[in-house]
């Protein structure tokens, strides 16, 4: 088909349709351009005609609502190449210039561009206008022609209009070339707005296609010549403009860049760009700009990451790529670009209004994904241009190809000295499209998982495996090689924590678990000086920030800071206690407590302690306060009593008395070693000895010792006589010779703020007045008055005895010693009983048998009586009842023995 002149080309267009086809196609043909149309939303067109712009090597685009002819019409400008169309003579068919673009327009499923040059999808983006119009005109070069639904069906219904070309005027204000704003225009879309159209009009913003979220300015950062957009809404009174310049105005990031071109891309991507004889730069920066009618600017700018892709052979040779045209497609490029902050840095740009981190050259709004950078590739795409075509094999190769693009921009980030913080920017959570994080985002993950891409806390280069997250309170209290050296794997650098958890899932190590689990003693004991202080007030600011029990449990195994420069858990040592606060012991003359037991004690640093966080936390897990009475207890374990004086041996005592009258100490059930003096002067331990009258003994106490009533035997205690196996023990023989001890009435006078209500109760848990049960008192004090009878009237030995009586006489296993069994009673009672053992050895043994009385054993004047076997056997069987003149009173009194 050829025609003279542009409308005569026009008209045969117009009858090929109109007259020489069959009524079948001409159906199919409508039927077909519904179907195209109900593809498109009705705010996608501006990208089309954008990206047709872009194809036809325009670098400005404008946008403009305005009234023409009275009605409200929206008009479309580019400066790309005009029209042409090899249909009309006089056309050099064989240039590159001259292409059937009023041809391919007019049709169905027909593109006059070719793959390698254009990004059009086969003729059918222009027909997405027809959503908000069923008339425009379009004006470039010679051509004037229009697409009016009305005309058109003045022929049929079934007429496809969106494809039949009617001839049109241009009028003043519909000419071109026309020149807006110093930029001459040379092809003009006027699209009369229909109903559906006109609904997007506002009196308050921009028309609706034209918003923010419609064009955002990342469009521009993929098209190859498009630089400026301008939009004109006079029906609102709004307006925008974007530009895109591709110089670098901030010299840092012009230093970044051309570092980062030393190292990107890889050597098998240059490989592919030498057989290509490509030549472009593969790092760009491009700078956004977009102005508001108001008068506000917003900028951006972007660094491109650039890749060639090569097609393999067997996806050149697939039908689906020819079927969408890419057959003798040999390369393509890949992007990857992100966004950069005011630091030179890369930053996570925030939502953006196409909701999609994926482009073929305009954006993949239906394909959602999480990514942090923008992707761009050729995928095939359905006609709409909203999501991939994933079933195609071009499509899962090219984004092989984008993998590759991202390995290399990994790479080249990770080790880069200024952008490395900002890896994570490159490695998507993997959200979203299917498609997009099978084939994309989880070969990323599995690249970086298997390389030293992340950086631990010191800055080094490590794998994901051998490093972990930490929370801040180890992060900030120990550095990568302490963490390491207690057994844990090294902590990731905070910037790259993200990584970390997008790819491995982990939980962080928390502080409890790395003090409790890993051995973090010997590295806080490697500290010293400022680097100890800011370590451990690091470490338990993280253990104040856990439970209760978790605290108990980290201080049990470790964490406590002991003066000695030691760290133990309490669970490791006795006691811990926290430094000493208000200690004055100069009174001591002859020893200072305080520095001889601070060795043997365990504690806390006081320098350490003085920080009110790690006092409050050991506080709070039973670690008490060094008191005075804590410390003079450990310190009487080592002390020469002998060597102390007499004023320190009060003191030691007064101390103590005070610490347990304030509740800071307590008497234990192994009370320390000390002597108390006597009012005689003597030194003595504490069982050995009787409250005297000024200590107001008759008193009771919430002690386990009863009130004191008697005065002649309280002084054998339970040491004394059971522990030592009965009433041979030297204190008790030595106690009865020179009667009762009583403590001395000096100690009242010692610290003027205690009172014999604060000793006395003192004195009774030290051991003080502590009395046997009644019945074993009575029973050792008459043996030991016998035997110490005996052992003067006789000059004898006498020994404990064995089953059936209480003494042996003279030798052990002497035929002719004496046996005795001793009754005794604190009354004056007559009458004994003698059970079967007793009275069958009485009968066996009546030569040497002899059985003694005592009575009033508890006053000061006992009384000791016997009787020998055979008076015992007269008054028969295990029955004495014997008047006082069947007994024999000894002739020696006691007198002797209590002087």
């Amino acid at each position: 088909m050829e025609a003279s002149n542009p409308d005569q080309l026009v008209r045969r267009i117009r009858e090929q349709y109109l007259a020489d086809s069959p009524d079948l196609v001409r159906t199919s043909l409508h039927g077909h351009s519904n179907v195209v149309q109900m593809n498109f939303a009705s705010t996608y067109f501006p990208l089309e005609f954008i990206q047709n712009a872009d194809d036809e090597g325009a670098s400005a685009v404008r946008f403009q609502v305005r009234q023409i002819g009275g009605d409200w019409c929206l008009e479309i400008l580019n400066n790309g190449r005009k029209f042409t169309d090899s249909a009309l003579e006089g056309q050099d068919r064989d240039t590159d210039d001259v292409k059937d673009d009023v041809t391919g327009l007019c049709a169905a499923g027909v593109s006059p561009k070719h793959p390698r040059d254009h990004i059009g999808f086969i003729g059918v983006g222009f027909k997405s206008i027809f959503e908000i119009s069923q008339c425009v005109e379009v004006h470039s070069g010679q051509f004037h022609f229009s697409f009016d639904r009305e005309r058109a069906e003045k022929h049929g219904d079934e007429i496809p209009w969106r494809v039949v070309p009617w001839e049109c005027n241009a009028t003043k204000e519909t000419e071109v070339p026309t020149e807006i704003d110093g930029t001459e225009y040379t092809t003009r879309f006027v699209v009369r707005l229909d109903e559906r159209g006109q609904e997007l009009l506002s009196k308050d913003e921009l028309f609706e296609p034209l918003h923010s979220e419609n064009i955002d300015r990342r469009v521009f950062l993929f098209l190859k010549d498009v630089r400026e957009l301008s939009i004109e809404d006079h029906y609102s009174d709004n307006s925008r403009h974007i530009s895109r310049t591709d110089n670098v105005h901030d010299d840092g990031l012009a230093s970044s860049v051309e570092r980062a071109r030393q190292q990107f891309p890889s050597s098998k991507q240059e490989t592919i760009r030498d057989e290509a004889d490509a030549e472009f730069d593969p790092i760009e920066v491009v700078e956004l700009e977009e102005s508001l009618a108001d008068g506000t600017k917003e900028a951006d700018t972007w660094v491109l990451f650039k890749h060639l892709w090569k097609v393999p052979d067997s996806i050149q040779e697939d039908p689906k790529t020819e079927q969408y045209m890419r057959g003798g497609v040999d390369y393509r490029e890949v992007f990857i670009a992100c966004i950069v902050d005011d630091d030179g840095g890369f930053a996570r740009p925030e939502s953006g209004t196409l909701h999609t981190g994926v482009f073929s050259y305009l954006p993949l709004k239906e394909l959602e994904t999480d990514f942090d950078f923008l992707v761009h590739a050729d995928f095939l795409t359905p006609a709409d241009r909203q999501t991939i075509k994933q079933e195609l094999p071009w499509n899962r190769e090219i984004a092989q190809g984008v993998v590759e693009c991202a390995k290399d921009v990994l790479d080249v980030v990770a080790g880069h000295d200024d952008w490395w913080t900002d890896l994570g920017v490159f490695v998507p959570e993997g959200q979203g499209d299917t498609f997009v994080t099978t084939e994309i985002v989880n070969r990323i993950h599995e690249y970086v998982e298997s390389s030293s891409l992340v950086r631990d806390q010191a800055g080094q280069r490590i794998k994901l495996d051998d490093c972990q997250v930490v929370d801040e309170h180890i992060r900030e209290a120990f550095d990568a090689d302490q963490v390491e050296e207690a057994g844990a794997n090294r902590p990731i650098h905070e910037e790259h924590e993200e990584i970390y958890q997008t790819i491995e899932g982990r939980k962080s190590l928390g502080i409890h678990q790395f003090l409790q689990n890993y051995d973090v003693t010997t590295t806080l004991e490697g500290v010293d000086g400022v680097e100890r202080m800011n370590t451990f007030e690091r470490v338990f600011e993280g253990i104040s920030s856990k439970a209760s029990f978790r605290q108990s449990n980290i201080l049990s195994t470790t964490a406590v800071p002991l003066e000695d420069g030691r760290v133990v858990g309490t669970d490791d040592v006795e006691q811990v206690y926290l430094p000493p606060t208000g200690i004055d012991l100069d009174e001591f003359e002859t020893a200072r407590p305080l520095q001889e037991a601070r060795s043997s004690l365990n504690i806390v640093d006081s320098d350490l302690a003085e920080k009110e966080e790690i006092r409050s936390v050991l506080d709070g897990n039973d670690v008490e306060e060094l008191t005075e009475g804590a410390l003079i207890e450990e310190w009487l374990h080592t002390v020469d009593w002998g060597s102390l004086s007499t004023n320190d041996r009060y003191l030691v005592a007064a101390i103590l008395c005070r610490a347990s009258s304030d509740g800071e100490w307590e008497v234990g059930e192994d009370p320390p070693t000390l002597r108390l003096q006597t009012e005689d002067g003597s030194w003595l331990s504490p069982s050995q000895l009787l409250l005297g009258e000024a200590y107001d003994p008759a008193v009771a106490d919430d002690t386990d010792a009863p009130s004191q009533d008697l005065q002649a035997a309280p002084w054998f205690t339970t040491n004394t006589v059971i522990e030592n196996r009965g009433i041979f023990a030297e204190a008790g023989a030595d106690a009865l010779r020179t009667g009762p001890r009583y403590v001395s009435e000096a100690y009242l006078e010692t610290f003027d703020e205690l009172d014999v209500d604060d000793w006395r109760p003192f004195l009774r848990k030290l051991g003080v007045d502590s009395m046997l049960d009644e019945k074993h008192t009575i029973g050792a004090l008459g043996e030991l008055f016998v035997k110490l009878q005996l052992e003067a009237k006789q000059d004898v030995d006498v020994r404990q005895a064995k089953i059936g009586r209480d003494l042996d006489v003279g030798s052990i296993n002497d035929p002719d010693g004496q046996i005795v069994e001793v009754k005794s009673t604190k009354e004056s009672k007559q009458n004994f009983d003698l059970n079967t053992t007793q009275t069958q050895l009485l009968e066996a043994e009546s030569e040497r048998y002899r059985v003694y009385r005592v009575t009033e054993v508890l006053s000061t004047d006992p009384i000791v009586r016997y009787a020998d076997a055979e008076t015992a056997r007269s008054t028969g069987t295990f029955k004495l009842e014997f008047s006082s003149s069947d007994w024999q009173r000894d002739s020696i009194t006691m007198a002797f023995v209590l002087v």
